[in-house]
């Protein structure tokens, strides 16, 4: 997470370690160059090489190479999906935690929370214009463009209600569903954005995390579909 311009594996570490304790998974935690000094694509490619590196050597970590799993917050969900679409085939599933999916401001969601709590619309208008510019509606950037979610794999969405982002992240369920994408979608009702970083605080950010961690377990055919 971060908006593509902040962030790091210490935030985000609570949450990794609770993934991989719940669901018998390895988690990789991997960081990027960060906008504005390093913008598009610098972020996406810093994360298409994680992914392949780990193909190629996951093996030698004891890990199945066959059996990779991608996912993140934020602009870090943005990102694990951008992966997705364009290494087709490198991923059985996604976990995409209230993702950054389009550059539209005008949804009834931007309009009910944009001056808060929590993300506001000034504040992805500043975020897009450090990380993407000039990316028009690029579907690395901007998924929802993409005419290319069949190909992607599995999904489980979890999405904040009180979130500018909120009204996007039911699109982007809609758009894998109606893609023919097996798509499980939540929306955590009263918490606003980065609020899966507030495990120990928030009984709703574990709550997800274990619904995260059930969705990998049955990835793993240790949970039925």
């Amino acid at each position: 997470g971060g908006g593509w311009t902040g962030g790091s594996i210490a935030l985000n570490e609570a949450a990794c370690r609770a993934l991989a304790a719940e669901s018998g998974w390895s988690v990789l935690s991997v960081s990027y160059r960060l906008a504005p000094a390093h913008p598009y694509p610098a972020g996406l490619n810093d994360a298409q090489a994680a992914l392949g590196w780990l193909a190629e050597n996951g093996a030698a970590l004891g890990l199945d190479s066959g059996r990779i799993a991608i996912g993140g917050a934020s602009a870090g969900a943005n990102l694990a999906l951008a992966c997705a679409l364009s290494r087709p085939g490198a991923t059985i599933g996604m976990l995409l935690v209230y993702g950054v999916y389009d550059r539209d401001f005008s949804r009834e969601s931007y309009d009910r929370y944009g001056e808060g709590p929590g993300l506001t619309k000034a504040r992805m208008k500043e975020l897009f214009a450090m990380y993407a510019p000039d990316a028009g509606t690029d579907p690395l950037v901007v998924p929802l463009h993409s005419d290319a979610l069949s190909a992607l794999p599995p999904a489980c969405l979890i999405a904040a209600e009180l979130d500018v982002l909120a009204d996007e992240n039911a699109e982007m369920a809609a758009a894998l569903r109606g893609a023919g994408v097996d798509t499980d979608y939540h929306q955590e009702p009263g918490v606003t954005h980065g609020f899966i970083n507030r495990g120990r605080l928030l009984p709703a950010a574990r709550a997800c995390l274990t619904r995260g961690a059930d969705f990998l377990k049955r990835l793993s055919g240790d949970l039925p579909t």
